[in-house]
C-alpha cells in the first residue's frame, strides 16, 4: 500500500532532480590591483560553495584571504549581471532570476566581488592620478 501511495506521490508531485550550478568567481576588475590573491579561472560548484549569497561571498573573503571582511556584509558587494545582489538571497534563485536572464540577454555568467571602500576610494582619485 505505501509504495503505491509513493508512486503515487511522485506522480502528482515529481522530486526536482539535483541541479548543478557552476559559478565563475571573479574580483571586480577595478579593483584587480588592490585586492591581493587570485580567484582562479575555474567555475566553482554552487554545492562547495553554500546556499546563499552571504555563503560566496564568505567563501570569496577566504579564498583572497581577507578573513576580516566575512563578519561585516557591508564590507564587499557581490555583482551579478553588473548589479549588486542582496547577500540573503539564495544562490539558485539568483542563478535562475539573475545570471540566466543575463545570459539571455547576452551577458557572461559571473559573479565579481568588490569593496564599497575601495571602489569610493579609486572614484574619489582626479582622472590624472596614476
Amino acid at each position: 500500500r505505501s509504495a503505491i501511495y509513493e508512486r503515487l506521490c511522485l506522480l502528482v508531485c515529481p522530486e526536482a532532480p539535483d541541479r548543478r550550478i557552476r559559478m565563475v568567481l571573479q574580483k571586480a576588475p577595478t579593483q584587480e590591483e588592490f585586492i591581493r590573491g587570485s580567484l582562479g579561472r575555474t567555475a566553482y560548484d554552487a554545492k562547495d560553495v553554500g546556499t546563499t549569497m552571504r555563503d560566496v561571498k564568505n567563501f570569496i573573503c577566504r579564498a583572497l584571504e581577507l578573513g576580516g571582511l566575512i563578519e561585516d556584509d557591508h564590507s564587499m558587494e557581490l555583482l551579478v549581471a553588473g548589479s549588486i545582489v542582496r547577500l540573503d538571497l539564495n544562490v539558485e534563485d539568483v542563478y535562475d532570476q539573475v545570471w540566466m536572464r543575463a545570459r539571455a540577454g547576452g551577458s557572461g555568467q559571473g559573479a565579481s566581488a568588490r569593496s564599497p571602500a575601495l571602489e569610493s576610494a579609486r572614484g574619489a582619485r582626479s582622472p590624472a592620478s596614476p
